[in-house]
């Protein structure tokens, strides 16, 4: 399994408490560094080349852990100076250090999101009617949207904050969650997993003997079975994907990445999720 795979929009994030989130950009990260006392960054994914100025070495202790969490404790003065991380997507993310005389406990964690991320964590840290009013729904929308709860005796509307739904994207991200970072960024959503289904052998109407499909996981879900489904590229030219090229029972697909590179490429492998409304292997048409 291609470990490099970059969390996408789908990606859900469970908000932690303290520390500072950024949002990652193209502009620089500016770190601030308490003389004598650790502080933690974690980054989106693995960080594989961490960059930074022999001077600056020498007078930072640094411990790079394999899931992207970075330690570093400043033990002299450090000013203007710049450490470059690369993760294992290929991505660069420049880091402005310099030292304080202190800091206070919600200053020594710094979580660097991908914009994606920060959006999931604003919705979810939004309750269903805030999210509604935000959106700028009318109240009477918002009740018809939610079902008609909230309709009142006389005819009114009153918005309440019931028990989370989850739809389809929410659903694939759920999926999508298990392969891409800790256990504790895996959303919520009580699906139950179920045994693995069969692929069925026309599940592709395109891509015969180009991608390799293989089942990973299976989950069951109000109903639905969400399954995750691990796509390779054997062949020596790039495949986009195209729900279109998919036969069976689905009521929704999704990818994470949209296009597969060359066999041997590090993006040669990505996850489809499948939602279909019967077990996977009756959806996929096979047995």
């Amino acid at each position: 399994m291609n470990t490099r795979l970059r969390p996408l929009a789908l990606l859900l994030i469970a908000a932690t408490a303290g520390g500072k989130d950024i949002t990652l950009s193209n502009d620089p990260v500016s770190i601030a560094l308490p003389l004598n006392r650790e502080i933690r960054i974690e980054f989106p994914e693995a960080v594989i080349d961490l960059n930074v100025p022999a001077a600056v070495g020498e007078r930072l202790q640094t411990l790079l852990k394999p899931n992207g969490a970075l330690f570093w404790k400043a033990t002299g003065q450090i000013s203007n100076s710049r450490a470059i991380a690369t993760t294992a997507a290929g991505d660069v993310i420049l880091l402005d250090l310099h030292t304080t005389p202190s800091a206070r406990d919600d200053e020594t964690v710094y979580r660097l999101l991908t914009p994606a991320m920060t959006q999931v964590v604003q919705a979810q840290n939004a309750s269903p009617a805030q999210a509604a009013r935000q959106a700028g729904l009318p109240d009477f929308l918002v009740a018809e949207l939610m079902g008609g709860k909230g309709m009142d005796s006389g005819g009114g509307v009153t918005l309440t904050d019931n028990a989370p739904q989850y739809d389809y994207t929410d659903m694939a991200a759920f999926a999508m969650q298990h392969y891409l970072g800790p256990a504790r960024l895996i959303s919520g959503l009580p699906a139950a997993r179920v045994k693995n289904g069969f692929i069925g052998k026309h599940l592709l109407r395109v891509w015969q003997g180009k991608v390799q499909l293989k089942v990973l996981d299976s989950w069951h879900y109000q109903g639905q079975y969400i399954t995750a489904v691990q796509a390779r590229n054997t062949g020596i030219d790039p495949v986009t994907f195209d729900p279109r090229a998919i036969r069976g029972r689905f009521l929704f697909v999704a990818t994470l990445h949209e296009t597969l590179q060359p066999r041997g490429h590090q993006d040669d492998t990505t996850i489809w999720v499948f939602i279909s409304d019967v077990p996977f292997n009756q959806a996929s048409g096979g047995r």
